[in-house]
């Protein structure tokens, strides 16, 4: 039995998910940001506004690990927070002009990276894995 055929399907998503961040990586000026913190980028890109916990639960960190990224990125520029005018207590994050930047082309590069190994998938395989992924992540929400 081939060692890849005795990895489970998580593990598998896991080495797909870690390739496509190495390939963007080796492709992009990444401009001192790190893994999680480009994770973080990402997450506020998807969704402008999010606030800390937001991006703590997306991203299936503690809090205080969040807090700390967080810092770092308004500290480089790439992330400015605002008061929520709901709850004076809670921020909301947003990029600025250089977190925008990186963000768009990291996910420029890991566009690429899918459309690269998507297009040797045959179609109803594809649609098949979605359904697969998508059931994944909706049992996980549960």
């Amino acid at each position: 039995m081939k060692k890849k055929d005795r990895q489970t399907a998580v593990q598998k998503m896991g080495v797909v998910s870690r390739l496509a961040w190495e390939y963007a990586r080796e492709k992009m000026d990444t401009d001192g940001l790190s893994n999680v913190q480009s994770k973080v980028c990402i997450a506020i890109y998807n969704d402008p506004g999010l606030s800390q916990d937001d991006v703590a639960r997306v991203l299936g960190m503690d809090k205080s690990s969040i807090a700390k990224l967080i810092a770092k990125l308004m500290d480089g520029k790439y992330v400015t927070r605002q008061t929520n005018p709901q709850d004076r207590r809670e921020y909301k994050l947003y990029l600025d002009e250089r977190g925008e930047k990186a963000t768009l082309e990291l996910v420029s590069y890991l566009n690429e990276f899918q459309e690269r190994f998507i297009t040797s998938i045959r179609p109803e395989l594809l649609d098949e894995l979605n359904e697969v992924l998508n059931s994944i992540l909706e049992a996980s929400e549960e």
